[in-house]
């Protein structure tokens, strides 16, 4: 995970859309993000599969900016 020191500039990853779902060929939750459909993660519980999910793409964040290399839009909620 990315430390707090690290992550000034890097978009919050809890503005992207997840989805959560059981994949029954896994028998495990597989959450996938929207904005970078290359990305997933499994875990026993929809809730750590959301954590691991949420981890990953601040790490994928941090990496992007780092390389000065294009970040994904955040959908905008309207609700």
């Amino acid at each position: 995970m990315v430390s707090k020191k690290n992550r000034q500039g890097v978009p919050s990853a809890a503005r992207y859309t997840y989805q959560i779902n059981w994949s029954p060929e896994d028998k495990e939750f597989v959450a996938t993000v929207d904005e970078f459909p290359m990305l997933s993660w499994l875990d026993r519980s929809p809730n750590q599969a959301l954590i691991g999910a949420t981890s990953l793409v601040e790490e994928v964040l941090f990496d992007l900016i780092s390389n000065q290399e294009p970040v994904p839009k955040q959908k905008i909620n309207h609700s």
